[in-house]
């Protein structure tokens, strides 16, 4: 059994009701708790939730407390999650650990419960992408060969961009997500804990310069000591841009990339070389608080994760 959320943009009454009939052609039972007030009759033209945070809150409140369910899948991102972190933060930990599906506006959610609860997070897509056809069919493939297989290993290919190379592979908890939903934790309660884990930054329809602004903000935050990482993996943030787009994007990764070698030499800086770490159309699945281990060597990333849950 699995529970539909929706904390951030909503979705209608009719796209939950494909959502499960999707899972059902895969054999998966479903649950939307409070369809009628967690849901919009027709597409707003903002992304701006129409339902309270409490009301979101409580949805997810009862399916991390549903019994039946093992899996919590997002419905979709779009923006606005942020807000039910001040209600999660006074709520216990759940006694069933479950595995929590979602990325993107979700990625402050994922980072909490990945702290403080311990609880994996799968970066892959949300239903929304799902029935509207927005990933391919081999990210659906691999994405449901994942959740049928208790045990996965997990491989990416990377590039070396900056920081101190080493011939021992290097390894330590994967953190992270939306560039640009973390850099609004900042400065929080709620900033996501960086140090001595490995960071995967990505995002979508970031500009270059918006992304060197990110960037230099990161820089700042290093320079407190306490806040250095191991290891920088950046994904995709190219998706949907034009060539001249993709230009920029580079060109901010170079000066970050230059700048950590400069002051922070001993962040390893890399980058998935495939585009299907975060916002892609080729996305494939990696989770949020478990181990990855970099291979310079080989120039890959590994995870293996196990876990409990089932379809």
């Amino acid at each position: 059994m699995i529970d539909i959320i929706s904390l951030a943009t909503p979705s209608t009454i009719q796209e939950i009701n494909l959502m499960q009939q999707f899972l059902l052609q895969k054999n998966i039972e479903s649950n939307f708790f409070n369809l009628n007030s967690l849901t919009t009759s027709q597409i707003n033209p903002h992304s701006f939730s129409t339902s309270s945070a409490q009301n979101r809150f409580s949805q997810f409140q009862q399916a991390c407390l549903n019994p039946k369910s093992s899996i919590i899948w997002c419905s979709r991102g779009g923006y606005g999650s942020s807000d039910i972190l001040p209600l999660l933060a006074k709520m216990p930990k759940p006694p069933q650990k479950k595995l929590f599906i979602g990325y993107s506006d979700l990625t402050n959610i994922a980072n909490f419960i990945v702290k403080h609860w311990q609880w994996p997070v799968l970066m892959a897509p949300m239903l929304n992408c799902l029935i509207k056809q927005k990933v391919s069919h081999n990210s659906l493939e691999k994405l449901f060969t994942f959740l049928n297989n208790k045990k996965n290993k997990l491989t990416y290919n990377i590039n070396y961009l900056a920081g101190k190379k080493t011939d021992i592979p290097i390894s330590g908890k994967l953190v992270g997500g939306c560039l640009s939903v973390l850099s609004a934790s900042f400065g929080t309660n709620y900033q996501l804990d960086f140090y001595r884990k490995i960071i995967l930054l990505e995002d979508i329809n970031e500009e270059g310069e918006k992304l060197d602004r990110y960037f230099t903000q990161l820089l700042h935050i290093f320079n407190n000591t306490k806040y250095l990482p191991k290891a920088i993996i950046l994904g995709n943030f190219t998706q949907n841009f034009n060539e001249t787009q993709i230009k920029n994007v580079n060109f901010a990764i170079n000066i970050f990339a230059n700048n950590l070698q400069k002051y922070h030499p001993n962040i390893l800086l890399l980058q998935e070389s495939s585009n299907v770490l975060g916002h892609s159309y080729e996305m494939l699945p990696i989770v949020l608080g478990e181990k990855i281990t970099i291979h310079l060597q080989n120039s890959t990333l590994k995870q293996n994760f196990y876990y409990e849950a089932s379809l």
